[in-house]
């Protein structure tokens, strides 16, 4: 990992997941936290650049719509407690998940438009799965 990635994951840690989770908690009412792994993002710059716009915020996006009613911020705070943001290398590894109280969002932030999801295939995803 050269200093950029540092520079970026330091920022990353203490600029925009912060923000981003205050924002979520926000939307939600509930305190949901962001969990990014950030040894998937070491050697990764594009990856780096990326997860800011098109994951978290692609992720607060989503759960704007689904909590603009009391039903959708009730199945939130019910089933998800953490939302976990993972970096793959292959595009073909992208997913998401729900499992115990964990919303999982794998994305392939370096490998531009086929590498992440839309705020709208985030938010029809989150809001089949509750």
């Amino acid at each position: 990992m050269g200093l950029i990635e540092k520079r970026l994951i330091k920022q990353g840690q203490e600029t925009w997941v912060p923000e981003a989770q205050k924002e979520l908690q926000e939307l939600t009412g509930s305190g949901q936290v962001y969990e990014v792994a950030w040894d998937g993002f070491n050697a990764d710059e594009a990856a780096l650049n990326n997860v800011r716009f098109q994951g978290l915020r692609r992720i607060n996006a989503a759960f704007r719509v689904v909590c603009s009613d009391e039903l959708g911020k009730e199945a939130v705070k019910e089933q998800i407690r953490t939302v976990a943001v993972h970096n793959a290398d292959d595009p073909a590894k992208k997913a998401m998940t729900l499992k115990d109280g964990v919303f999982t969002l794998v994305a392939a932030f370096g490998k531009g438009d086929v590498g992440y999801y839309t705020d709208n295939e985030i938010l029809n995803w989150i809001q089949r799965a509750l």
